[in-house]
């Protein structure tokens, strides 16, 4: 009967090893990336943004009145 405990116990501890190596993984071939994709897509968004902001030249569009 100890030694079925002990079984279960030693076959628990690889399973919880194993997902925490697949987390692990997880989250630097996924997760960090996706992150990077991100704000990379983010920053590109606020460029365009600024520059459709700007006359074509890289200034301030005019207003009307001035």
């Amino acid at each position: 009967m100890v030694s079925n405990f002990n079984t279960q116990v030693a076959g628990n501890y690889k399973k919880m090893e194993k997902l925490a190596l697949i987390k692990e993984r997880h989250k630097k071939l996924i997760l960090e990336p996706r992150k990077e994709i991100e704000s990379e897509i983010e920053q590109d968004l606020k460029e365009e943004e600024s520059f459709n902001d700007s006359d074509g030249n890289g200034f301030p569009k005019r207003s009307k009145n001035s």
